[in-house]
């Protein structure tokens, strides 16, 4: 399993069930969403980081692959 997916589920759906279970008409939902606000957009930010690096390492994985299939020698059929 991947680290964005890890990620997600380690912090961002308890987060998310968490801010779910705040009733928006309570005085203090206004202080709930901005606790978690500023943590989620962090998070979501190493996230979407992951999510980079892996399309990255991805892309650098199929050039060196292609460079590797251009250089060795086919098998005698």
């Amino acid at each position: 399993m991947n680290r964005r997916v890890l990620l997600t589920i380690a912090y961002h759906v308890p987060h998310n069930d968490a801010l779910a279970r705040v009733d928006p008409t309570a005085a203090d939902a206004a202080r709930s969403w901005l606790d978690y606000a500023g943590a989620w957009t962090a998070w979501n930010h190493v996230r979407a980081l992951l999510s980079v690096a892996g399309a990255v390492v991805l892309a650098v994985a199929v050039r060196v692959g292609d460079r590797a299939a251009a250089v060795l020698p086919t098998p005698a059929g």
